[in-house]
C-alpha cells in the first residue's frame, strides 16, 4: 500500500509538473505527508522494541505509542546529535539511519500497524454521543487547518533567523557546531528540536520541517486525550484535547518551524509519565519522566523549569504524602537527573566548546 501510494504521488508529480503547478504542489505535499508518516513510525516501532525488551507495557494502546514515540524520539535524535558532533551530518548518514531503524523494529512496526487497524474499526463501529462527535470533528477540522498552514513556506521571523538558520549552516559545515556568524540562535542554545529540522533539510525541504512541528502539537493533543481519559472519561479527554488544540497560539505554532511544540510534546509526556507513577509506583514511568524531561530541557532552556516542577512533584509526593525519608526523595531526584543527563552535558559541552 506504501508502494502504490509512493508510485501515485510520484506519477501525479511527473506528470502534471509542466502544466499545473497546483498538482505538482499537491503532489508535493502527500510526499511530504508520507516521509513524516515513515519518520513517526519508525520512531514508535523502535521505542516500542525498547520498551518490550525492558518488559514495560501498558494496557493503554494510545499511551503506549505515544510513550514509545517519546523514547525513540529520545534514541533518535541523540544518534543524530552524535553523527553531528562526529562530522557526519549528510543525507547518506540519515538515509542510512532511518533504514536501519526500520529493519531493526520491523515485526514492532507491523505490529503496530496491525493494531491500529483494528483500533480504528472499532471506533469506526462506535457510536459515540452527539456531543464527542461535535468534539471530535472540532479537532477534525482545526488539525486540517494546521495542516494547510504548514504545508506552505516558512514565513516566521524565528524560524527563518534562527531555527531552521541553524540547520542549514549545520548542513553546509556537514557537522554540528556553534554558528557564531548567525546573531540570533548562533551560539549556545539546545538542539534537540533543531537537528530533527536539520535532518528535514537534508532529506526534503523546510516544509517537512514545519510538518514535524505540525506533528509534535497534534500529538500532544492526543497525549492529552489519553491522560483524560485514563483518570477521568473519554469524553473529559476530548474535552481538554480541545481546548488546548483550538488555543490561538497552539494554531499559531503549528505552522511554523519553531520548538515550542515539541518542547510541549516532551514537557507534557514527562508530567504524564510522572502521575502515571504517582498512581502505580511503578520504577518505570519515573525513569520515562526523567528521560523526557532531559528531552524537554535539550528543547529550549525554559526545560529548566520543567525539571524543577518534575522535581517539586517528587518531594511533594515522597516526602510530605508518603512521609518518606530524606534519603529516598534523594535517591529519586537524582534518578531524574541522572536520566535526563545527556541533555545536561550537551549543554555544557556546547557552552565549552562556544
Amino acid at each position: 500500500m506504501l508502494l502504490v501510494w509512493l508510485i501515485f504521488i510520484y506519477g501525479s508529480y511527473l506528470y502534471f509538473i509542466r502544466k499545473h503547478i497546483l498538482w505538482a504542489s499537491i503532489g508535493e505535499t502527500f510526499f511530504r505527508i508520507f516521509l513524516l508518516f515513515i519518520f513517526l513510525l519508525v520512531n514508535i516501532g523502535l521505542g516500542k522494541k525498547i520498551l518490550k525488551w525492558l518488559r514495560f507495557e501498558t494496557d493503554s494502546f494510545l499511551e503506549t505509542s505515544l510513550f514509545s514515540l517519546g523514547i525513540g524520539l529520545a534514541i533518535f535524535t541523540y544518534l543524530l546529535v552524535g553523527f553531528g558532533l562526529a562530522g557526519l551530518f549528510n543525507k547518506w548518514v540519515i538515509n542510512l539511519l532511518v533504514l536501519a531503524m526500520f529493519f531493526l523494529s520491523y515485526h514492532e512496526i507491523g505490529d503496530f500497524i496491525q493494531q491500529t487497524k483494528s483500533k480504528l474499526k472499532n471506533l469506526v463501529a462506535l457510536k459515540p454521543p452527539f456531543i464527542e462527535t461535535m468534539l471530535f470533528l472540532i479537532l477534525f477540522v482545526q488539525i486540517v487547518f494546521n495542516l494547510f498552514g504548514a504545508s506552505v513556506l516558512p514565513s516566521s521571523w524565528d524560524a527563518l533567523a534562527v531555527h531552521l538558520a541553524r540547520p542549514k549552516e549545520w548542513i553546509r559545515l556537514h557537522r554540528l557546531t556553534t554558528v557564531p556568524y548567525l546573531r540570533f540562535g548562533g551560539g549556545n542554545l539546545p538542539y534537540n528540536i533543531g537537528i530533527l529540522y536539520g535532518m528535514s533539510l537534508l532529506v526534503k525541504d523546510a516544509i517537512l520541517a514545519k510538518f514535524i512541528s505540525f506533528a509534535f502539537g497534534t500529538l500532544t493533543a492526543m497525549g492529552i486525550y489519553s491522560l483524560g481519559k485514563r483518570y477521568f472519561s473519554r469524553r473529559i479527554g476530548l474535552f481538554s484535547a480541545a481546548i488546548f488544540y483550538t488555543t490561538p497560539i497552539v494554531s499559531d505554532v503549528s505552522t511554523t518551524a519553531g520548538v515550542d511544540l515539541g518542547f510541549t510534546f516532551y514537557a507534557f509526556l514527562a508530567a504524564y509519565a510522572l502521575i502515571n507513577w504517582i498512581a502505580s509506583r511503578r520504577k518505570g514511568w519515573l525513569i520515562i519522566s526523567a528521560i523526557m524531561g532531559g528531552l524537554c530541557l535539550g528543547s529550549k532552556l525554559t526545560g529548566f523549569l520543567c525539571v524543577s516542577i518534575l522535581s517539586l512533584g517528587i518531594l511533594v509526593d515522597s516526602f510530605l504524602f508518603k512521609k518518606r525519608k530524606i534519603y529516598t526523595c534523594n535517591k529519586k531526584l537524582s534518578l531524574i537527573y541522572s536520566s535526563g543527563g545527556s541533555s545536561w552535558l550537551l549543554l555544557v559541552f556546547k557552552g565549552l566548546h562556544y
